[in-house]
């Protein structure tokens, strides 16, 4: 089953590096290392939430880019 308490931003904090290192990550990709390295079933709802604020935190805000 899914662990519902886990929340995208301990998800963002894991995996920051790997989005850093690799910024077209796949989010199946990421699954399958919270599941191997930290033993965490996580939804891919919240994977993908997670994903989208690491790149915020590396990158910047998207749409504050084009201002």
């Amino acid at each position: 089953s899914k662990n519902p308490r886990v929340r995208f931003d301990l998800v963002s904090s894991t995996i920051s590096e790997i989005v850093r290192d690799k910024p077209l990550t796949r989010l199946c990709e990421v699954i399958t290392i919270l599941k191997r390295e930290c033993g965490l079933d996580v939804s891919y709802h919240v994977v993908w939430l997670g994903v989208e604020k690491a790149k915020v935190n590396i990158y910047g805000d998207h749409s504050l880019s084009f201002d």
